[in-house]
């Protein structure tokens, strides 16, 4: 069963945000 295109996308957002937001901790 392939995955669905808005359920990749969404993962990959909340990936971004979590490694920004990391980011953001560490070079504030």
């Amino acid at each position: 069963m392939p995955i669905p295109l808005y359920d990749l996308s969404s993962s990959c957002f909340y990936s971004c945000i979590l490694i920004f937001s990391i980011w953001f901790m560490i070079y504030r």
